[in-house]
């Protein structure tokens, strides 16, 4: 199969989960159109047809992977503060910004909503670590804390115009990939008002070309 026609074929497959939480249903070649009755019947139709597998769980959500494709199904509570941040990214232009095909509450009976948004490359968990407590050689982070996410916390402060460490932050921030540190923190700080800011190495991602994504920053 050729390069555009892989790539063709994983477009049709977000948009046909997209298209299946827009109508809440699914035309089966040999039964003809089916309702959609519930959230299982959702995620098992997605695992016979797509072989979608959980990759990730959060503390209101479940997240799929469908094999081999390009997009991420995000499954979760409905009080979710992400869908807030969804809605936002979906007209934002920010390229911290995740790209999102869809973003709230299916057709079918459901007590979840669902998230539909592009597949991005996450390191392994302390990835940043030995090279951040470096940059903050002159801090004191405790051996049982997360080096990522206490400098995650300084750079909420730089954003605040309250940090201790206002370069070694910027250092970190160089890091991570972040290319325009003025415009990332603009971003921090609209991003604030739809949640509590909870940014670390496991909701940050990165795009083919290196791009640094937000996708889940709040709680």
């Amino acid at each position: 199969m050729r390069l555009d026609e892989i790539l063709s074929e994983r477009a049709d497959q977000a948009a046909e989960i997209v298209g299946l939480l827009q109508s809440g249903m699914v035309v089966d070649p040999e039964q003809g159109v089916i309702q959609i009755e519930s959230d299982s019947d959702f995620i098992s139709y997605l695992r016979k047809r797509y072989q979608v597998t959980e990759i990730g769980e959060g503390l209101y959500s479940l997240v799929y992977q469908g094999q081999g494709n390009d997009y991420v199904l995000k499954y979760s509570d409905p009080n979710d503060r992400w869908y807030k941040y969804a809605e936002f990214a979906k007209k934002s232009s920010s390229p911290y910004a995740p790209k999102i095909l869809f973003a709230g509450e299916p057709r079918f009976p459901s007590n979840s909503k669902y998230g539909v948004l592009e597949y991005l490359e996450i390191k392994p968990r302390g990835h940043w670590d030995h090279h951040t407590r470096k940059i903050f050689w002159n801090a004191t982070i405790d051996n049982d804390e997360s080096p990522f996410d206490w400098a995650m916390y300084e750079v909420f402060e730089l954003a605040d115009g309250k940090s201790i460490y206002p370069e070694e932050a910027k250092e970190f921030l160089d890091l991570i990939g972040v290319k325009d540190i003025g415009e990332f923190l603009k971003f921090i700080n609209t991003v604030e008002q739809f949640g509590n800011l909870d940014i670390h190495d496991q909701n940050i991602g990165y795009r083919e070309n290196g791009q640094l994504v937000i996708f889940d920053p709040v709680s």
